[in-house]
């Protein structure tokens, strides 16, 4: 099964990043129901391995302070090259570094790959279908819808009082999310 750690949104926070969202050819929005932001893709694991993760995860953040989250801009990824994916910025405060650095320690223990990048925290809100070598000039004016949407309407920040683990499935209309488990912040 394919899993990761994710902090699911508020509410509020996910209608200011789906309301009136423009139709933008070859631009696929993510569903409200799938934003989150991303503190962990773990990838393939087995559910013995999900089991043992559940565990380790939940006694390492145990001590992690609750995260405060704030967003701010917008932009895409990868930021040279042809775009696939279009985010929302959130402010990298200690807090969520720290709890991200405990996750990826959690999953190391069990021979996950610990990310080889710094931890750049974003919300995705919708992937660009490629056309190899092209840079999407869709890309651009998605970043800057969203960007127009966070500056006028976006609420104030967050605390958040869990991050949960979900397995994403695959279909032809996209993914599905389930929990796996949830993790409260003490």
């Amino acid at each position: 099964m394919r899993l990761f750690v994710a902090i699911p949104l508020p509410g509020d926070l996910t209608r200011v990043l789906t309301e009136g969202q423009p139709a933008i050819e070859q631009v696929r929005w993510v569903a409200p129901d799938n934003l989150h932001l991303t503190l962990k893709f773990i990838g393939d694991a087995a559910g013995d391995c999900a089991t043992a993760l559940r565990d380790e995860i939940q006694a390492r953040i145990r001590g992690v302070d609750t995260p405060w989250i704030e967003c701010t801009g917008a932009g895409v990824f990868p930021p040279k090259g042809a775009p696939t994916v279009v985010w929302a910025g959130v402010r990298p405060q200690q807090s969520l570094i720290a709890l991200h650095r405990s996750i990826d320690d959690a999953c190391a223990r069990y021979g996950i790959a610990r990310d080889r990048t710094a931890y750049r925290p974003h919300i995705t809100v919708a992937r660009i279908r490629s056309e190899r070598g092209r840079r999407r000039p869709q890309a651009g004016r998605a970043a800057a819808a969203v960007a127009w949407v966070m500056e006028r309407r976006y609420p104030p920040g967050f605390a958040t009082d869990r991050c949960v683990l979900f397995r994403s499935d695959l279909g032809p209309a996209g993914p599905v999310y389930t929990e796996v488990a949830s993790f409260g912040f003490s």
